[in-house]
């Protein structure tokens, strides 16, 4: 075997894998925040929960992205462990649609959706039809690089030592190992069920091999959450947890079923095809169709297997991970900067830290404000440590805000960094103005200052319109709601 061949092959699964990410990336920011949205949403119910994982990890081509997603949304406390196992197991039927498309031989037209994918970037001004290029111009460059795999492994069929090495491969274990180990350092099963298609479309892997590796990506694929939950809440592990506890309840019960119904499972999936009957070359042809059926139906059948016992596979995350979080010294609660994010809920998280912030500077404005008025100095230290609390998690949001703007986001939580500065910034002047009531009421206190009735009566009147302004304002940013608009601005008016 040539170095030609060998770095063909390393190429083309380079731009494979390089075209996967890109289109998965493009996709999220397109379609991410609109997903995200029905995700959050729609998972009160399990069986729904599975159909809008499926179409989520569907439409963004990657199971890992979805499942980090959920990891995220259980960490930040968007989201319960009965709610995320439904998306947990859509997604692991959703990743099977990227093999779909791979079994199309579109290798030979791949280069006109080069071409279209670049001519969009290139010469569209709209931001969102230079996003669908990304996605189109990724779609071409993994046929391209499927191509390219294939015909380097065609005219690796010419080596001895390859074509024995790989068709001697009987052992099931060893054919899990590899499909295991392969998924997790790419990070993708998508992108292993690919090169498995390639292989067996050459005659190099038997459909029965095919099968074990494809058992060991469910485990592999695990991966990325386990990485994802590293540091986080217990919930957040717990999650992680679910979805490798699934995939090995799943390759368990499937690979007994193999070792009892091997000729059976093969000639039923190879029935679909109409390649049962069929020998060389013209099974060849339709062997990646067949990896990418037996894909789908596998996860399937795993996820009906697992849908029953839902309920006992939460309980057993809570066994292996007992108890609850430790109370801690104050910190954020929704946003970590020591941790890996996810692009798709970062936003998300940082809305929710904004409006904690928000209320801890509404808090403590009232209480300033009701210290002052009484001319009570028994919480100035309360306000202060308040303060310091707002002040940490504006500088804690304001860098977790530097570093999501260094990254890939959806179109529409990108426009919202802008104005996330302006709201910190405003919140942490609020925070500023309670802590200056607080020195004022010590001042008052110190000099014997009193206060008029009916001076109190008109502090009391601006305090209750202002608290309902920045109650009714905060709401509206967090659920993006024109709602309380005309309100907002009516009090505004009295405010003045």
């Amino acid at each position: 075997m040539s170095t030609t061949i060998v770095f063909s092959l390393l190429g083309g699964l380079g731009l494979f894998l390089y075209g996967m990410r890109m289109m998965s990336d493009s996709l999220t920011n397109v379609a991410g925040a609109k997903m995200r949205s029905i995700l959050e949403k729609m998972t009160k119910n399990t069986i729904i929960g599975v159909a809008v994982g499926a179409a989520f990890t569907a439409v963004i081509q990657s199971s890992s992205a979805a499942t980090v997603l959920v990891v995220s949304f259980v960490n930040a406390g968007l989201m319960n462990l009965n709610e995320a196992i439904g998306i947990i197991m859509g997604a692991n039927i959703g990743t099977t649609i990227t093999g779909q498309l791979m079994a199309f031989k579109l290798s030979d037209i791949a280069p006109l959706f080069v071409l279209t994918g670049v001519i969009m970037i290139m010469f569209c001004r709209s931001a969102n039809l230079q996003k669908i290029g990304e996605v189109i111009l990724g779609f071409g460059i993994l046929f391209v690089g499927l191509g390219t795999m294939s015909s380097s492994m065609e005219s690796m069929k010419d080596s001895a030592l390859v074509v024995n090495t790989l068709t001697s491969l009987k052992n099931p274990l060893l054919a899990l190992l590899i499909g295991l180990i392969f998924t997790a350092v790419i990070q993708s099963s998508s992108a292993t069920v690919g090169v498995i298609m390639v292989l067996a479309s050459q005659g190099l892997l038997s459909l029965e091999i095919c099968f074990y590796i494809t058992l060991g990506c469910n485990i592999g694929c695990c991966i990325s959450a386990l990485l994802a939950c590293i540091g986080g809440k217990k919930n957040a592990k717990r999650a992680a947890l679910i979805h490798l506890l699934i995939n090995i309840i799943g390759t368990v019960v499937m690979a007994i079923l193999f070792a009892l119904f091997m000729p059976q499972i093969k000639y039923g999936i190879m029935a679909i095809t109409g390649s049962q009957n069929l020998t060389g070359d013209a099974l060849n042809a339709l062997m990646a169709r067949n990896v990418a059926n037996a894909n789908t139906i596998f996860k399937c059948f795993q996820i009906l297997i697992c849908f029953p016992i839902t309920k006992w596979i939460i309980k057993a995350t809570y066994i292996i991970i007992p108890g609850e979080d430790e109370e801690k010294e104050f910190s954020v609660q929704y946003i970590d900067n020591r941790r890996k994010y996810s692009p798709a809920t970062a936003i998300p998280q940082c809305t929710h830290e904004i409006e904690r912030m928000a209320n801890i500077a509404r808090d403590n404005l009232n209480l300033a404000v009701e210290s002052l008025l009484n001319l009570d100095i028994s919480k100035v230290e309360e306000i202060d440590t308040n303060e310091n609390h707002i002040d940490f998690l504006n500088r804690e949001i304001f860098e977790y805000l530097n570093r999501i703007n260094q990254s890939m986001l959806p179109t529409e939580d990108a426009e919202m960094i802008g104005p996330m500065y302006q709201v910190i910034t405003d919140v942490e002047r609020i925070g500023d103005i309670a802590k200056t009531v607080g020195n004022i009421t010590e001042t008052c206190c110190k000099k014997q200052y009193k206060l008029d009735e009916s001076h109190k009566e008109d502090i009391k009147q601006l305090l209750t319109l202002v608290d309902e302004e920045f109650v009714l304002s905060i709401e509206m940013f967090t659920h993006k709601s024109f709602e309380h608009l005309n309100r907002i601005l009516k009090l505004e008016d009295e405010v003045d």
